[in-house]
Order: structure tokens, then sequence, then C-alpha cells
């Protein structure tokens, strides 16, 4: 899984002006680009085999873009609908469990939202739109023969109660059979409607709150409930089929980690049900055996799993959003949409893959075991640990070995706190008093020489921050912050203690007492990039801001400019300048030399693409750490004699930010997109050189 392709850069060498002159930007100097060589990290992918709960396999059936899927008790086959009819017309199909797949019937509707099956009668039942772009919603009743018959709706654009083609559907989604009464259960829109065989239509009273016409249902036969998959909310709800009482089961709707009630952020944690998190949980199963949920978490790439308790589990799926069969955590989705199962041998079906989607290109049948041993867990590196509370967006993080009080990480939220990282990954958090109405506050970090806390606050106009264990102090640093992206490394350590920073499209440093000196000649126009700041060996410090790279003595004077559009800076294992390119790590020598290790197109041969790289540091290894925001997001690793090693972060809607050694000597980054802070084990990477 996280092995790397062999490639060899071309060695090119273009020579030009050697060095450059003080004060002043001069033609490129000598640029070489140096041969970068992906290595293989070895792996032993765990084999999907079914003495492992959690084990995925992919059937071999030919899908176009499958859309709902119902097990079928009677016959051993699941029945999908998908779009592979003439010019993309629904077919009903019916599917073995080795993946053979075979025509049933064609489904006279332009969408499927739901299927389920009815084991006394054999029948199916379907929920979709209508034929031809009709305005009006059915229900469907399908014989396995692929005989089907209108049950109800049709008869308004909206929700009334009725019977057969006299009562009507105003956004339907998933269904549900309780085959004990006889009973289908329908979701439309915020409510759910109850549709007996007869086709009579009754609504049940209450609210499931706003649907988004998507949401998974599913009937519990030991408790005579039904099970909602809550899109919108990002919830797993329970209806009374008696009183239509709405209760959570699990999951939250956040918003910049406040509990909201409508556009929720995507999150994913395990835990108590209170406690869970889910990302567009599209569908449900349940096991009428002993009651497990089952859910088809979709934006989190997993098939998690709820217990008796409530407790929130993942079944399956590691986050990183690709089709790759494994056992738990090995295995890896795209983007899962519909669930249904096998409860006799302990199958679930699910589909994967979300037309509709441009990384999709179609859809798969795949089956993950529901019974057996726990997995192994992934081999990787990579630990991934959550904050001490959930969505609140870590931006930055921060140690220097140079600094003895430091013996935990520091980091902060783009959301309003900052924090601290123990070794072992625990973490403790404050608010930031600075950040605004808005709650959108720090963005770099920095200790200072005592150990002490320096971010920068972007809220009302730009502070710069000091936290002690006094409190907080800020300073209002003058200037125009004007449009720049966030920036997790815009504030650095100089060696004599003072602190430097790029705050409102200023550079300044300001002394451990407190004395603030703004340099007035940086920018002046204002970046449009992220900045970065970094002193190397000879004490001088380096800008990058995503247009150039400056040079700076420690007393403030410009000394050099290389019009090189680089990303981030750190001093390197050698002393000397590195930086950061989308695809590009580089290094300025002594005499002006500019060294390229182009990184090679991850894509390739099949599509070019970019790698992403931000920031960077230097490990205790001896060699630059780097993450990559690109297709697949990693953290890499490029010694400096061009050896490229890249491991993929296993977690969903991955987008790392920064990068630092840490007091144990392994390297630690913050992810943003995946709100996680993490750890790279230098030991298990096997290149702890």
């Amino acid at each position: 899984m996280f092995g790397i392709r062999c490639a060899v850069a071309v060695i090119i060498i273009s020579c030009c002006s050697a060095g450059w002159a003080s004060g002043a930007f001069e033609p490129a100097p000598c640029v070489f680009y140096h041969p970068v060589y992906l290595r293989r990290t070895p792996s032993l992918p765990v084999p999907a085999v079914s003495r492992f709960a959690g084990a995925v396999t992919t059937l071999p059936a030919h899908l176009d873009a499958p859309e709902v899927a119902a097990y079928d008790t009677a016959d051993g086959n699941v029945y999908v609908v998908d779009q592979s009819g003439p010019h993309g017309a629904l077919e009903l199909l019916r599917v073995s469990p080795r993946g053979m797949a075979t025509r049933v019937a064609a489904v006279p509707a332009t969408a499927a939202y739901g299927i389920a099956y009815d084991p006394k009668t054999d029948l199916f039942y379907l929920s979709v739109d209508g034929p031809n772009e009709s305005p009006y919603e059915f229900i469907y009743a399908v014989t396995p023969s692929g005989r089907l018959s209108v049950l109800a709706g049709g008869g308004a654009e909206y929700s009334r109660d009725g019977a057969g083609r006299n009562a009507g559907f105003y956004d339907v989604g998933g269904i549900a059979y309780d085959s004990a009464n006889g009973l289908l259960y329908a979701v439309d829109y915020a409510s759910v409607r109850v549709i007996s065989t007869a086709g009579v239509v009754k609504t049940l009273p209450g609210s499931i709150g706003q649907s988004s016409g998507i949401e998974g249902l599913a009937y519990d036969a030991r408790r005579d409930r039904l099970i909602v998959a809550l899109v919108g909310g990002e919830e797993i709800e329970s209806v009374s089929t008696r009183t239509g009482a709405v209760r959570t089961i699990a999951g939250r709707c956040l918003v910049f980690g406040r509990q909201s009630q409508s556009d929720c952020d995507s999150d994913e944690l395990d835990g108590p049900g209170n406690v869970a998190l889910f990302a567009l949980p599209s569908a449900v199963a349940v096991d009428p055996v002993d009651g497990t949920i089952y859910v088809a978490d979709q934006f989190n790439n997993a098939i998690r799993r709820i217990d008796a308790s409530n407790n929130v589990t993942t079944l399956a799926g590691n986050g990183i959003e690709a089709e790759r069969d494994g056992a738990g955590p090995a295995a890896e989705f795209n983007l899962p949409a519909q669930l249904t199962l096998d409860s006799a041998h302990g199958i679930l079906y699910a589909i994967d893959g979300t037309p509709g989607y441009p990384q999709v290109d179609a859809g798969t049948l795949r089956s993950v075991t529901t019974r057996g041993a726990t997995p192994p867990p992934l081999a990787t590196p990579i630990t991934l640990f959550e904050p001490a509370a959930p969505d609140r967006e870590p931006l930055a993080l921060a140690w220097q070995k140079t600094v003895p009080a430091s013996a935990a990480l520091s980091y902060v939220e783009a959301t309003g706190y900052i924090g601290t990282l123990t070794r072992a990954g625990l973490s403790a958090e404050v608010a930031d008093p600075y950040a605004g109405v808005d709650a959108f506050g720090p963005e770099g970090i920095v200790l200072g020489a005592d150990g002490s806390q320096w971010y920068q606050d972007v809220s009302d106009g730009g502070v710069l921050v000091h936290h002690t264990k006094a409190g907080f102090a800020a300073y209002l640093v003058p200037g125009n912050r004007g449009f720049r992206q966030p920036s997790p490394n815009d504030l650095a350590l100089a060696p004599n203690g003072d602190v430097w920073f790029v705050v409102n499209n200023t550079l300044g440093f300001i002394t451990p007492a407190g004395r603030l000196t703004p340099i007035a000649n940086f920018l002046k126009a204002g970046p449009t990039n992220s900045v970065s700041l970094a002193f190397v060996a000879d004490s001088s410090l380096w800008v990058a801001d995503g247009a150039g790279l400056l040079q700076y003595s420690r007393a403030g004077a410009h000394l050099q400019t290389l019009a090189y559009p680089a990303n981030d800076v750190t001093q390197g294992p050698d002393g000397n300048a590195w930086f950061s390119e989308y695809g590009t790590i580089g290094t300025i020598r002594p005499n002006g030399e500019l060294v390229l290790y182009v990184l090679p197109n991850p894509c390739a041969p099949q599509r070019p693409c970019w790698r992403g790289i931000g920031a960077i540091t230097s490990g205790s290894d001896g060699a630059l750490w780097f993450v990559e925001q690109g297709p697949v997001p990693a953290i890499g690793r490029l010694s400096v004699d061009g050896l490229l090693d890249e491991f993929p972060i296993p977690a969903a809607r991955s987008n790392p930010t920064d990068i630092t050694p840490g007091p144990d000597g392994n390297i630690w980054f913050a992810d943003n997109g995946a709100q996680k802070l993490g750890r790279v084990t230098l030991a298990r990477s096997g290149r702890n050189l």
C-alpha cells in the first residue's frame, strides 16, 4: 500500500553568472538539477480473507453507475439498479456472490434512491424519480423476473397521503421494509412515509430534519424502529414506527467545533455515539440478529459500525480515497454510497464510487465481512492523533531543539485555539482571546527562547501575540495585511532570542521584552501567497513569499533577492537555506549556486498533476521532510543525495499544512483537512539513517 515505484530524474546543468550582488537582484545564478531517485518502501499488504472482520473484496461485476442495491435472501444474489442500459438508462441487475451480473429488467426512471426486499412475497421495492423527466416520484414493486408496477406515487409533486397513484412524494429517498408487518417505509424530505403492500401511503408524525433526498434508511426488527442516515446533519437517527419520535443514536453537526443544525463540517471520530463524528453518512444496514448498525460513511471513505451501546468504530477503510482490497484499515474506499447486508453469511455489500463526482470513473460492488478476528494495524510509520477538541482546524505546529524549556510541541488551530502536544500525542488547548467574533485567528506559531509561545492572530487587523504562564500580550504591527493565504511558518526565532515575523505585510522583529521593530522595505505591494521565514547557519534570515526568496541580515538589512516561486523555507541539514515549490525542493549554496530537486510527476504516465509541496523542515535523520497536498496527500522525505520516500496519510480529506521535528526525534505534522495531528516514527519509516 505504501510502496513507491522506482524512477530516476535526468540530471541537467545550466550555468550562468555565479553569485548575487549585495542588495540587488542579479541574473539567475548557476542552477543545478539534482537527480531524484524514488525508492520502494517495503510493506506487506494484508489479504482480504474471511478470518478478519472488515475484509474487503471487489467483485468483478461490470457496473457503470450503480445507484442502489439490495440482498435477496431467497436466491443469495444482490440486485443493483445501474445506469448500464442504452444511453445510460436504468437497469435492474442480478449480481451473484462471485460477481457475475445479468440483466433483469429496464427501470423506467431517471434516478433511483432506494431499494428494499420483501422475503415473504419475493418482491423488490424501488423509490425513483419518474421516467422522461417526469416531475413525479414513485414507489415501484418489482418481481425477481423483472415485472414492474407502480405501488404508490405520481398523484402530486408534494407529500400527499393517499392510495396508489393518488399519493404524492416530494423528495423521496431511502426505503426499508418491515416484513413482519408488511409495511414499507420511505424517507420523504423531513418526513417518514408508511406504505402498505396495497399502496396506501400515510405520514408518520414528527420530523427527521431537513433531508437531501438521498438519506439511507433501514428497519431494525429487534427494536421495531427505523434507522436513518441523515446526510444533511451528519447523524444516525432512530425513528419510532409507532409514534414517529426521533432520537439521535450517533453523530453530531459541528461548525468550527460548535454545535449547529446545518452546514455541518465533515469530520471523522470513533467513540460513544454522542462523541462520534461522520462525514456524509449515506446508507445504513441493520443486522436483524444482534442489531448492529453499519454505516456507509461516504466522505470518510469508510464503513463504520455502531454496536448495541451506540459505540462507533470503523470496520473497514483508512480514509484514503481509492479502491484497494484489504482487511480493516488496509482497505480503501472511493466514496461508498450504498449498503445491503447478507446477515446469514456475515457479508455487507457496498456500492463504491458515487456517480457525479469527477474522480469516480465507474462504480463497483464490494463485499465486506462483518465477522472474524480483528485485522492487524496498517503498515505505515504514520500515527494520527485527535486534538483536544474536534473540528478546530489545526494549522501550524512548532518545536525547537535549541529551546531547553520545550519538552512538548505547540500548535495553533485556525478557528481560535492554541495548544500543546506531548510526545504521546496528548493535547491541551486554550482559547485565543484575540480570535474575534468570527473565531478565526491564529496561523503561524514559534517558541521563544524561554519556551513561551508566539503566534500571529489574523483577526481584527492582525496582531502578534505572546503567550506565557502569566497570560497573553498582544502587539499591534503597523501596515496593511491585505489578502494572503494562511501561513504556518510566518514567524522565526533568531539566534539572539528575538522573534521575527511577517504581520500585516510588514517584516519585523520583537525582543523578548516586547520591543517591536518593523522593517519598512518588505513587500510594499503586499504578498498574495503564504510567507515563510527561517534563519540559517550564518544567522541570516531567508523569506519565501510564493514569488521570490529574499535574504536579510540579522539586523534587518536586505541582502539579496532571488526570483524563484518558493512556498516554504527552512535551515537544511547542511546549515544552508532549503525551500519548497509545488513540485520541487531546492537549496541555495553559499557560493550562490541554486540546486533543484525536481520530483517526478506523481500521476505519470496517466496524467500530469501537482504534488503540492508546502511546509518543509530538517529531520534528526539528516534529511529534508515536507508535506504534500496533491492528489495523494503524503509526508515526503528527501535525502541530500536525492533519495525520495513518500508516506501517504491514512485519513479522509487530508491536507497537511505544517511539519516539524519533535522532542522525541520523530517528525510531527498538522493536518488541517483531516483535522488531526500526526507523527512519523523514523524507526518505522525504514529511513532512520
